[in-house]
């Protein structure tokens, strides 16, 4: 299989939730596996499995039993990896560091950064809040922490990030 002989960028993640609901708070915790390549990205959690390259683009819903079909239009989804970097960047543009300091979690040592978003990327996204904790010594996330404002639906996202391999090598469909 020559896909499985290309060199990847692998991310495993826990994206976890913290949804407001009328009676009480739901968290929603989702483990996620997002590979990337030269023409081919994958994403493989419990809710979906997304595979596209750059002449088509399959989503499985294991829950509601569908598949989605799309071709052509998969060269502008593989572009949605760059275009999320440069989305990052803005994001960076438009805020304000708060907060720079090493702080201590579960006993290891990450650089903490806390950013306030402006007030307009603040009212669209009802972002109020971005955190930061960078392992320091790997140059690795270890996570991002959204908090939301009062009109938003979700009071918390937090993403961390549980491996981060920019050299995989493995099949990406085995795992």
């Amino acid at each position: 299989n020559r896909l499985a002989k290309q060199q990847y960028m692998h991310l495993n993640y826990t994206l976890v939730q913290y949804v407001k609901d009328n009676s009480n708070n739901k968290t929603v915790t989702e483990k996620t596996d997002f590979y990337a390549g030269e023409n081919i990205s994958y994403i493989k959690s419990n809710s979906a499995n997304i595979y596209q390259n750059s002449e088509v683009a399959v989503t499985i819903v294991p829950e509601s039993k569908t598949i989605f079909i799309f071709k052509g239009k998969s060269k502008e989804s593989l572009n949605k990896i760059e275009n999320f970097m440069a989305t990052q960047d803005s994001i960076l543009n438009h805020c304000q560091v708060t907060n720079c300091k090493q702080v201590s979690i579960q006993g290891k040592s990450y650089q903490e950064i806390v950013l306030k978003p402006s007030a307009k990327l603040s009212q669209r996204s009802h972002v109020t809040k971005i955190t930061y904790h960078i392992n320091s010594a790997k140059q690795e996330f270890y996570e991002i922490i959204l908090d939301y404002d009062t009109q938003s639906l979700l009071k918390q996202t937090i993403v961390r990030f549980n491996v981060v391999d920019y050299a995989y090598k493995g099949d990406i469909f085995k795992t």
